[in-house]
């Protein structure tokens, strides 16, 4: 075996090259396409990410720049709950800090 040496698809003796070629072919062939999609599926999780965290968008967005950041995105899931009376309180796992406190005042 020869190092620093690479060998045609022609030249090889082990058929690897036409599922190389296909998954190369997939990308090369339609690279515009594929970072749309790439763009697509990214966004896409990132607004369910956002709907489906427990928290609002306000706490989320903890620095303030009214731009959800992936790191904070990610930090809005690692959250749990506990209960006082009337009130729900979501606090950060990694602190034990308060995020947000939900109190249900009957009228």
């Amino acid at each position: 075996m020869v190092f620093g040496t690479f060998s045609t698809c022609e030249d090889s003796k082990v058929s690897l090259c036409s599922p190389i070629k296909a998954v190369l072919g997939l990308f090369m062939l339609s690279s515009k396409k594929t970072v749309s999609a790439l763009f697509t599926i990214f966004g896409g999780v990132y607004a369910f990410g956002i709907a489906q965290s427990p928290l609002s968008y306000s706490i989320i967005d903890r620095d303030g720049s009214n731009v959800i950041s992936v790191l904070e995105l990610i930090d809005s899931f690692d959250v749990g709950t506990r209960e006082s009376g009337n009130c729900l309180e979501y606090y950060w796992l990694k602190d034990g800090l308060t995020a947000y406190e939900y109190c249900d005042h009957p009228n």
